[in-house]
């Protein structure tokens, strides 16, 4: 093999999925790729449903984060797989730590108080190429909010928190903050031994899924 050859992307990454560096060599879900793209784009919450091990992660870290950061969409990707700490302590500290982040708006803070899901994307400036972009949230295996050891009072508040951000809902604690705009990608899949709360969070806070042809669909519980 020569040095040229050895370098570059490994075409099939075995059990692994594809990550973003590997998009070069991410073919066969190209029409796939383009249809979630334009969902995402155009909806403020999309849910990808799937069979486990089908290839979701892969087509959202090689095929569509490519394709959105060209209209300057910036993803980044969430796991919640620590219940060490409550979700929205996780996610905060995954947003804040982002690299993705280049400022932060003080304007209006509230020292001493907890801050929202909500309040802390309305203040993060996040950046792509230098330039200002907007947020893509995408929760990989978001199913673990339901099948882990999280705490019941952390997943109400995560949830309640994410409908917030999904609705475009200020929280009752918050009244004069302006900012960004921003989306959330679910990747959902079929371990979704929560499927009823989950649908409960839905439909509860009046989140639109997709558009025609698109639905959500969490199996029924055993």
């Amino acid at each position: 093999m020569t040095p040229y050859a050895a370098n570059l992307p490994r075409r099939y990454p075995g059990l692994k999925p594809f990550d973003r560096a590997q998009s070069a060599v991410f073919y066969g879900r190209r029409e796939d790729a383009a249809r979630l793209t334009n969902l995402i784009l155009q909806q403020r919450l999309v849910v990808l449903f799937a069979k486990s091990g089908i290839g979701k992660t892969s087509i959202l870290q090689a095929g569509v984060a490519p394709a959105i950061e060209q209209q300057n969409f910036t993803p980044l990707f969430i796991r919640l797989d620590k219940t060490g700490a409550p979700l929205v302590d996780t996610v905060g500290e995954i947003l804040t730590k982002s690299d993705l982040v280049g400022g932060r708006d003080a304007t209006g803070e509230r020292p001493g108080e907890r801050e929202t899901l909500w309040e802390r994307m309305k203040r993060l400036e996040f950046d792509l190429d230098g330039l200002p972009a907007t947020p893509v949230l995408v929760f990989d295996q978001f199913e673990e909010v339901f099948t882990l050891g999280h705490s019941e009072a952390s997943r109400r508040r995560f949830l309640a928190e994410l409908a917030d951000l999904a609705n475009g809902a200020m929280p009752d604690v918050i009244r004069t903050i302006r900012g960004a705009g921003y989306a959330i990608q679910v990747h959902v899949g079929t371990h979704c031994a929560g499927s009823d709360g989950f649908q409960r969070f839905l439909a509860a806070n009046r989140v639109a899924i997709g558009a025609a042809g698109y639905d959500l669909a969490c199996p029924p519980s055993a």
